[in-house]
């Protein structure tokens, strides 16, 4: 299947770190199955690793805003 964002590269299955970045802080979040494009590495999840992935970050953005306070 071609990728929707460059139209160029075929999507692959595969398990990969993701990289979340706010207020110069970066998380990592491991071991993410979805579709990656072979040439612009857009990747595409179902659902469920989608909310996974949103529920992550927004515990990373309060984690960092926390600290900031603190300061």
């Amino acid at each position: 299947m071609k990728c929707f964002a460059c139209s160029n590269g075929e999507l692959i299955r595969d398990c990969r770190d993701l990289y979340y970045t706010y207020k110069n802080e970066t998380a990592t979040i491991k071991n993410v199955e979805g579709d990656f494009c072979s040439e612009c590495n857009e990747g595409y999840f179902k659902n469920d690793v989608s909310e996974k992935i949103f529920v992550n970050i927004q515990q990373f953005k309060t984690l960092v805003d926390a600290e900031l306070v603190s300061e």
